[in-house]
């Protein structure tokens, strides 16, 4: 693989148990984000000169019982375009979190 530029830490959500797992996470989802990041610095929405000084953390969530791995490198590379995104716009602002945090119920155990 190349070396991408911001360089970018890949944290896996769930534990990786097994060999087919962690293929999709170290293979197909991190191709994704790599995807997605060199789309941000070749695009400008990173700009050149910023991609030796920033560090991008993706934490990712690849289900256990995942298989494809065009899927699994697509809705990476969708959800870190996305997270890139909303960095640069400077969303979500804390008090935009406080407010949804406040209003957020389990859908199973919400009881009214």
């Amino acid at each position: 693989g190349r070396e991408v530029r911001p360089r970018t830490l890949l944290v896996p959500t769930v534990a990786v148990r097994t060999e087919r797992h962690a293929r999709l996470i170290y293979g197909a989802a991190m191709r994704g984000v790599a995807r997605a990041v060199v789309n941000a610095v070749e695009s400008g929405l990173i700009p050149p000169e910023l991609s030796e000084e920033l560090v991008m953390v993706a934490h990712v969530f690849v289900h256990p019982t995942a298989c494809n791995p065009f899927r699994v490198e697509l809705n990476n590379f969708k959800a870190m375009n996305h997270a890139i995104k909303k960095a640069i716009e400077g969303r979500p602002i804390l008090e935009d979190l406080m407010e949804l945090w406040a209003s957020a119920r389990h859908p199973f155990r919400y009881e009214p």
